[in-house]
């Protein structure tokens, strides 16, 4: 800096004495919107590349980084809103006691239909989620890559299909009895198909004369050919009928049976 020319001038109402306008603060950033003739030699000097062009050029130069920064800002609160809400998740359990499947229906709804037990997740099946930690498959591995669900959210999504599987059907499984399917992602939250092969189910718990603790009917269907038996049921619940209609679903399906 020049001789006679210290940076606190620059702040010196003194100085900007006959200058037009005044700095505009941008982000902690000072552009001078006004051209001057009384500026310093060495200052023009300094700033001769940033300032060689029209004052508007590099006003907009700037709003024009700031606007990218706030769109990327904006971007990533968004997508983190949207991760904070699919914590939410849901499940279905596709149950196979060789040579049927055991389905429930609602009956106090309005369109009744047949799908596979299942609900949505409650703040318990995060509590129990440790209880259900285990090595996962490189089929479990795959599908919570792709999605990039956390293994929390997934353990909690085991404990819940193992509680919605015995309020509605009274068929206690292990955790280790559950088979990942498939996950699907619906919007505000995930949805997660697994399944199990057991025995007998009536051994295990199951009983078409006891209701689930909403009120839900049970009974088994056969299922010798899945994609037959669910492709042509006319009464199953669709959301339930496209997961099991994908290719990447039978193929486990068959694999489990």
């Amino acid at each position: 800096m020049c001789k006679g020319h210290h940076s606190t001038k620059f702040h010196n109402k003194k100085y900007f004495n006959g200058v037009q306008g005044t700095p505009t603060d941008i982000l902690g950033t000072f552009v001078y919107l006004s051209t001057s003739h009384d500026e310093p030699s060495c200052w023009r000097n300094e700033y001769e590349t940033s300032y060689s062009r029209p004052r508007a050029v590099y006003f907009f130069r700037v709003a024009w980084r700031n606007l990218i920064f706030y769109v990327v800002y904006g971007i990533l609160i968004l997508e983190r809103r949207t991760a904070m809400l699919k914590n939410g998740l849901a499940t279905a359990i596709f149950v196979f006691s060789p040579p049927f499947v055991v389905q429930v229906i609602d009956e106090t709804k309005d369109d009744p239909r047949w799908k596979l037990p299942g609900g949505t997740g409650k703040p318990g099946d995060e509590e129990s989620a440790p209880c259900a930690r285990r090595e996962l498959t490189d089929t479990e591995k795959d599908l919570l890559d792709l999605y990039g669900i956390d293994e929390d959210v997934y353990f909690s999504s085991i404990a819940c299909a193992q509680r919605e599987l015995q309020e509605e059907t009274h068929i206690f499984l292990e955790y280790n009895e559950l088979t990942l399917l498939q996950i699907e992602d619906r919007g505000t939250h995930w949805f997660f198909l697994f399944g199990a092969t057991i025995e007998n189910a009536r051994e295990r718990g199951f009983d078409e004369k006891k209701r689930g603790n909403e009120g839900e009917v049970v009974a088994l269907f056969d299922q010798r050919n899945p994609r037959e038996n669910v492709e042509s049921a006319v009464d199953f619940f669709d959301p339930h009928r496209k997961m099991l209609m994908l290719e990447t679903t039978l193929e486990r399906i068959t694999a489990m049976l």
